[in-house]
């Protein structure tokens, strides 16, 4: 099986081939994985707060379960 590939550009060593839509053109691998390391640093900080905000979200949970345990507890030794 071959493929033909219209390339527009020159390609050079370490270059990787990327289809932009209407066509195939050449880009530094550096420079493409510059981009991706950098995209992947800020989901990495994202994900990060997003866990300490779970984290905090599950201690309020908790310490409202507590109170209502205690209250429950309160009660049925009343009765």
């Amino acid at each position: 099986m071959k493929i033909v590939v219209d390339i527009k550009g020159e390609l050079k060593k370490d270059d990787i081939i990327i289809f932009d839509g209407e066509k195939f053109k050449p880009v530094a691998k550096n420079d493409f994985l510059c981009k991706l390391s950098a995209q992947n640093i800020e989901l990495r900080k994202e994900i990060e707060k997003m866990r300490d905000e779970i984290d905090i979200f599950k201690l309020g949970v908790n310490s409202k379960l507590k109170d209502y345990h205690n209250i429950l507890q309160t009660l049925t030794k009343e009765e």
